[in-house]
């Protein structure tokens, strides 16, 4: 920064114009210092501004105290960010020309639908991060689909198993205890991550900037405000990147409950990993009637279950399984019910349900049994 002060009568005065408007404006000298470092580093590709670098660029006696510097530091860039004199790419600031500036106030300006929020978040924890749209049961090897909730709202289908994000943007994220208590009873693994406030402004911007890019074509411009637009669409896609990958540590961090309870057995590490073992949790509360089941069913027990003679009607001893009279105790109760006959197609969805959570091929083989 002193080097700009040296150099400032050699600087062309429509280069300075935000430094002069920042010195005006802020009321924080070390944020003008940085605007002033930063503006001689724009063209030094070499150099990574990130707030460590900025801070140890910036140290200016040997007595320093390197922690409160650092601090004083990120707290000056984010407001030289806020104010739209830097543009953050990631860790990394630039410095923005009076061009840049227009830009990227024009782009913070840009309107949005939180629907659009909720769609880009919901795809970056759910497509992006977890992926599996259904939950691997280990007992059995059958998969179950799970509804996804991020804050509470269902995005896309819904299904009696759920799996609910809430993230700081959420009204109750600071209240844990009112979160877990809302979740008690629900089939529902309830996930709260880490406060990051930064994550939901890092999703409004890539929105902003995506729309904003969308809405004006580089053909409307000339052609410094079309390299602009290009390289912030580049940038744009690297912030992406970014969300994602922050994202990902925050699921991987997240607290999880079911039925309430903190799921305190589930360490932090790989979100997928994490959330695979939690869903074993979630399958064997919401179905406990599924323990009824034992073993694999598929296609080949079905066709061996229905070729093996009847040992009822053979007046053998057979007994009939917790399974067997569960399925029995069905069709003699729905009979009861002034109800002639009971349909496979009525079993099979019934039984697909809570408590039981029954595969179809495991109620075809209670039935054919």
């Amino acid at each position: 920064d002193k080097m700009f002060d040296g150099m400032s009568a050699t600087i062309r005065g429509d280069m300075q114009t935000s430094v002069q408007q920042a010195e005006k404006q802020l009321d924080d000298p070390l944020a003008a210092r940085i605007l002033k470092a930063l503006f001689l580093l724009k063209w030094v590709t070499s150099f990574k501004p990130s707030p460590r670098n900025v801070a140890i660029l910036l140290i200016d006696r040997p007595d320093i105290n390197m922690q409160a510097h650092e601090k004083a530091v990120r707290e000056a860039l984010n407001i030289l960010e806020q104010q739209s004199y830097l543009q953050r790419n990631g860790e990394l600031y630039e410095f923005l020309t009076d061009i840049e500036k227009d830009i990227e106030t024009e782009i913070k300006s840009t309107e949005i639908d939180e629907s659009e929020q909720t769609k880009l978040l919901s795809d970056v924890f759910f497509a992006d991060i977890l992926r599996d749209p259904k939950i691997r049961y280990e007992v059995n090897g059958q998969d179950y689909s799970y509804a996804r909730r991020l804050d509470d709202h269902l995005v896309g289908k819904d299904a009696e198993l759920s799996v609910n994000v809430i993230t700081a943007d959420h009204p109750l994220h600071g209240d844990q205890y009112t979160l877990a208590a809302q979740n008690t009873g629900k089939a529902e693994l309830l996930a709260v991550l880490p406060s990051d406030a930064r994550v939901i402004d890092d999703a409004r911007l890539f929105i902003k900037t995506r729309k904003y890019i969308q809405q004006n074509p580089g053909t409307h411009f000339d052609s410094t405000r079309r390299e602009i637009l290009d390289r912030r669409s580049q940038q744009n896609s690297t912030n992406r990147s970014e969300l994602q990958k922050r994202c990902e540590d925050l699921m991987g961090k997240a607290t999880l409950y079911l039925n309430g309870t903190k799921l305190t057995d589930i360490g932090e590490g790989e979100a997928r990993t994490r959330f695979q073992k939690a869903g074993q949790e979630l399958i064997s509360f919401a179905y406990p009637s599924l323990r009824m089941l034992r073993g694999t069913y598929n296609e080949e027990l079905l066709r061996k279950t229905l070729l093996d003679p009847d040992d009822l009607m053979a007046g053998g001893g057979h007994t009939l399984s917790e399974a067997e009279q569960e399925v029995l105790t069905y069709v003699l109760r729905t009979q009861k019910n002034d109800k002639e006959r009971v349909t496979v197609e009525e079993m099979v969805r019934d039984f697909g349900k809570r408590p039981y959570g029954w595969p179809v091929m495991g109620v075809l083989v209670q039935v054919a049994r």
